[in-house]
């Protein structure tokens, strides 16, 4: 009996452990192998344009997701088109917004196969994203 109840109480104790969560940082600049690219830190959305901050080269293959950064409040997106200027609302999930790849593709089959993606907040800090598609399948994604 006190053998059937060490090996119990040893299991319960294997559970809780497997159970609670373990310290740990994001996993660096891809959420830890998530494929989910973590923009650096938000600035005030104006008229002006700077040099990017960060650019990535992507695949139109697939949806691109991007993380936004704590100092961003609930957000919003939208996709502009680079030619007629029509928006386009993306999904926002907490803090994460999903550019999704049909959309990623469509911007290739455009005459300038250019969009610019505003995430912002209610206070206007949120990033400007300039997508740009190649002949070759492959996004340039600049985030100001």
């Amino acid at each position: 009996m006190i053998n059937h109840l060490t090996r119990s109480l040893l299991a319960l104790m294997l559970a809780i452990g497997l159970a609670l969560p373990v310290l740990g940082g994001e996993g660096g600049e891809n959420g830890g192998g998530t494929g989910i690219w973590i923009l650096p830190r938000a600035s005030f959305l104006s008229a002006q344009t700077v040099a990017p901050r960060d650019t990535r080269s992507i695949s139109t293959q697939g949806n691109l997701v991007v993380q936004v950064s704590a100092d961003v409040g609930v957000c919003t997106a939208t996709s502009i088109d680079g030619l007629t200027g029509l928006p386009v609302a993306l999904p926002v999930n907490g803090n994460q917004i999903t550019i999704p790849g049909a959309l990623l593709q469509a911007i290739g089959n455009t005459p300038t196969k250019t969009a610019n993606v505003v995430i912002a907040d209610a206070f206007q800090v949120g990033y400007l994203l300039r997508i740009s598609v190649g002949a070759n399948g492959c996004a340039t994604v600049m985030v100001f």
